[in-house]
């Protein structure tokens, strides 16, 4: 493969400064949201625009003499400043644009004698009264802020000063959001070359070199996941060379085989022709045909082990399967199989399978389009799995059939010490080999094919082979199971 690169043409810098220039931009927006708010109302102050905060207490004796010097009260004579109710003698309102607890607490003040300013229950607002001829009394109130000099402003629009801190808080709000995008937007694209990286990783492209950051910690980062890709790339050469040499390994036991099993064969056939002169007795005969018959059987699996070291697979020839023949044949070869291993072998389910398989039929349901000779030498493999691994030489066969999932289903469990945690994750992977432990009791020797070839067919046709083990309500493992489930279509 070629060498893997890391591109670096760019000058980096800290991922603090980075963070640190959002920062200062927030700073200098708040120092802008403050100050131009700011300078607008001073700008107003200065153009009269608006009053400043301490008019209503500078003008007051100003105002109340010009008001008491006026022949019948006329209120554009009063500043936006102040806001104003004018009583009778009798305490009654004549007029006025003071409103709520204002007014009445300048109702209270006109029934008073004191003439000075009063605050107001608000602690904002101060009152001041004022004699006026004919008996009437003027109570002005005013607040220590700026105000408006334009009374319809004054009672459109927020106070100045409230005007100006709204906008300010506004500004700050908008200057910390909008910053926050575009910084945001700025790191992702600065980690763009992270993606990048991880896809690349993801994908396990070993050749294409990964671009650099001119962020400092984001090439460290970047440095590391090379680093990463490096090893990923050992790794799974180092496993492909592994692969490689149990393929061959395989290929060569396959190969080793095929003469052992050519005398056996041979044999084989010289005996069946003694049997069929009537020179053996029928229980000889019955073993003679099944030897011959095994043999047959090894002869396929080895073609077949050895397609499978190439990487090829022996294609299924799929056609109608009767699951009640292929139930009974597959019952027959197992216990044939667990016979020469001196295992008993226990069938369950089998009547009821049945049962429900022809209920199914006489309500419209079709035959499967299975390869009944592959799914039989998937389930031998579960078999001779479980004797190999059985404590008290038995194994458990079981069927099931749910009509309604369209489902059929084969189990081979044991009554062993259960599969490892690993084998319940790795076990199904070809040329997985379980170490000796606790959870395996078998001495003969594994190649890691039989879970592994019985899963690819199960696959093949649509289903998967599950592993599981058998526990009591204590936790106690008493066994393990292999599950072959087939969908009907």
């Amino acid at each position: 493969m070629a060498k893997l690169k890391l591109i670096n043409k760019r000058a980096r810098i800290p991922l603090s400064l980075l963070v640190g220039r959002y920062f200062l931009y927030v700073l200098l927006g708040a120092l802008l949201a403050a100050s131009v708010p700011a300078g607008v109302l001073t700008w107003q102050l200065r153009t009269g625009y608006v009053l400043p905060a301490n008019y209503g207490e500078v003008h007051l004796e100003e105002i109340a003499a010009a008001l008491q010097a006026q022949d019948s009260f006329n209120p554009d004579a009063i500043p936006a400043a102040y806001r104003f109710a004018v009583f009778d003698s009798q305490g009654k309102l004549i007029t006025g644009d003071m409103e709520g607890s204002q007014a009445e607490v300048a109702h209270r003040i006109s029934e008073g004698e004191n003439q000075e300013s009063l605050l107001g229950p608000d602690g904002a607002t101060y009152f001041y009264s004022i004699a006026m001829s004919g008996g009437n009394k003027c109570v002005l109130g005013y607040e220590l802020l700026p105000q408006w000099a334009d009374k319809s402003l004054r009672d459109s629009l927020l106070n100045p000063q409230h005007l100006m801190l709204w906008t300010i808080i506004i500004c700050l709000t908008l200057t910390v959001v909008l910053t926050a995008l575009r910084a945001g937007h700025v790191l992702k694209r600065k980690m763009g070359s992270l993606l990048l990286a991880a896809d690349a990783v993801g994908k396990q492209d070993f050749d294409s070199p990964l671009s650099s950051s001119n962020v400092i910690e984001i090439n460290e980062v970047l440095q590391a996941m090379e680093e990463m890709r490096r090893s990923l790339q050992r790794s799974l050469q180092a496993r492909q060379e592994l692969e490689r040499q149990s393929r061959e390994q395989v290929a060569a036991l396959a190969h080793d085989l095929k003469t052992p099993l050519t005398v056996a064969r041979g044999n084989a056939e010289l005996l069946m022709e003694d049997a069929l002169e009537g020179k053996l007795g029928q229980t000889q005969a019955e073993s003679v045909k099944a030897i011959h018959a095994a043999a047959l059987s090894m002869d396929d699996f080895v073609i077949s082990i050895v397609e499978a070291t190439r990487g090829t697979s022996q294609e299924l020839d799929f056609q109608q399967v009767d699951l009640a023949v292929f139930a009974e044949n597959l019952v027959a070869a197992a216990r044939r199989l667990a016979l020469a291993r001196e295992i008993n072998l226990q069938v369950r389910g089998k009547p009821e399978a049945q049962r429900a398989w022809e209920f199914y039929l006489e309500n419209g349901g079709a035959q499967p389009l299975w390869d009944q000779a592959a799914l039989e030498r998937a389930t031998l493999n579960l078999v001779n799995n479980a004797c190999d691994h059985t404590s008290k030489g038995a194994v458990t066969m079981e069927f099931s059939f749910d009509a309604g999932e369209k489902s059929f289903s084969i189990s081979v469990s044991d009554d062993g010490p259960g599969f490892s945690p690993e084998a319940l994750q790795h076990g199904t992977e070809r040329f997985y080999r379980e170490s000796v432990s606790a959870y395996s009791n078998s001495s003969g020797s594994h190649f890691g094919l039989g879970l592994s070839i019985a899963a690819d067919i199960a696959a093949a046709h649509g289903g998967a082979l599950k592993l599981s083990n058998m526990a009591s309500e204590s936790g106690q493992i008493f066994g393990a199971r292999a599950v072959i489930a087939l969908p009907l279509s």
